[in-house]
């Protein structure tokens, strides 16, 4: 989401049981905090708040820290312009685009320094973020997608706006967020400054990068054909609807060594275990 003068929050993940140092807002007593969680997340604003569903949606303990009173960040206050190609919305809309578009014209616009990497990872992954936001209650305007004129103009409408700006988008969160804490793997601290992150003498963080999964590969038609065995679902689904991206892995793989090593971690579900917990939780209540 690209939201101007975003200097308040900045956020920080670090490992299994990350040592920090903490002050509480209300009454200034600064403390060293030693907290078990496989996530920490430093600002719940536009930023942190997806990163914690997220992780905590993909099983871990997640702590998120603000220094604010509340939870939104420069959601109360920003544009709220958010920008993705071949969103449903814009796919409903039958405006034509794609993410290497959306790519191409972020770099013309950005005047071709951004980085590569991190900018192909944000544009293929929009979309799905804006659907998500509309699937959660987040309404956006009639007229979206436009053009904005914040910047050069996309060579295509692809930005959408909230009814209400960035705060459209700050009670659905706000909503899933609460979900998450009422289940148990999500803890909110606000009133809370972090003041220093507890580094090793060479200055590293101390913490550790550990994936956390079955170890097991499977491919997108794979897992797809047992999410629809699960869930139920009858409509076709269409294969190679697009054309197959440079470097395609098609299957995926973690390596969990480390998770076993360090935390004498072991997978306590088996793949379609977790697939039918996630299911059920996301299935409507009667």
């Amino acid at each position: 989401m690209p939201i101007k003068r975003r200097e308040l929050l900045k956020a920080t993940i670090l490992g299994s049981g990350a040592a920090i140092s903490t002050i509480n807002s209300k009454n200034s007593a600064a403390h060293e905090v030693n907290t078990q969680a496989d996530v920490l997340i430093i600002g719940a604003g536009n930023a942190g708040i997806p990163a914690a569903i997220q992780a905590s949606d993909m099983g871990a303990k997640v702590i998120l820290i603000d220094k604010n009173s509340f939870v939104g960040g420069m959601l109360i206050i920003s544009g709220g312009h958010i920008s993705g190609a071949n969103a449903k919305i814009q796919m409903r809309k039958n405006i034509k685009d794609s993410y290497e578009k959306h790519y191409q014209d972020a770099m013309r616009i950005g005047k071709y320094k951004a980085n590569s990497e991190l900018l192909a990872l944000a544009t293929e992954h929009a979309a799905s973020m804006i659907d998500w936001l509309e699937e959660i209650g987040v309404e956006f305007t009639d007229e979206s997608p436009i053009l904005v004129d914040d910047h050069d103009h996309y060579s295509v409408p692809r930005t959408y706006v909230g009814t209400n700006l960035a705060r459209s988008l700050l009670v659905p969160l706000k909503h899933e967020l609460d979900k998450r804490i009422k289940r148990g793997d999500l803890e909110l601290r606000l009133n809370t400054k972090v003041l220093s992150l507890i580094q090793s003498k060479n200055k590293k963080l101390l913490g550790e990068s550990i994936n956390i999964g079955i170890g097991k590969a499977i491919s997108i038609k794979e897992l797809t054909t047992k999410i629809a065995k699960i869930t139920g679902y009858k409509g076709k689904i269409k294969w190679n609807s697009f054309p197959k991206r440079q470097l395609e892995i098609p299957r995926l793989q973690i390596d969990n060594s480390k998770a076993k090593k360090l935390l004498k971690w072991k997978p306590k579900y088996t793949l379609d275990e977790g697939l039918k917990i996630t299911a059920s939780f996301y299935k409507p209540k009667e």
